[in-house]
């Protein structure tokens, strides 16, 4: 807000703008509480994998991997939410995609 003055210095209006921004702290919250929860759940898995290494079955051993390759995936996503949330004041730039390679990419990411 800045005040406008009269030419005697005495304000005689307020200019600016007002914006409610209580969404965002609250997305940002939840994000950040999803951040924590990922770091923790990652603990878990690499805990649990060094401890037991070697008393694990193969599909324990699978499933394990299965559950930190997933909370590696996830923990880049909330840590992009993050980044993305940040830029909220910030001009977006546009760009051309091409659709059939990022089509290609996420089949073959699925795929693997």
């Amino acid at each position: 807000m800045l005040p406008l003055r009269d030419p005697a210095g005495k304000i005689v209006q307020w200019f600016g703008t007002h914006t409610d921004i209580t969404s965002q702290q609250e997305a940002h919250a939840k994000l950040m509480e999803l951040a924590e929860n990922r770091h923790l759940a990652l603990e878990a898995a690499n805990l649990g994998a060094w401890e037991n290494a070697g008393g694990l079955s193969g599909e324990t051993q699978r499933c394990l991997n299965v559950v930190r390759k997933n909370t590696l995936r996830t923990g880049a996503l909330i840590d992009d939410l993050l980044a993305f949330s940040r830029l909220g004041r910030q001009t977006l730039h546009t760009q051309t995609v091409a659709m059939h390679g990022l089509a290609r990419q996420v089949f073959e990411e699925l795929r693997s």
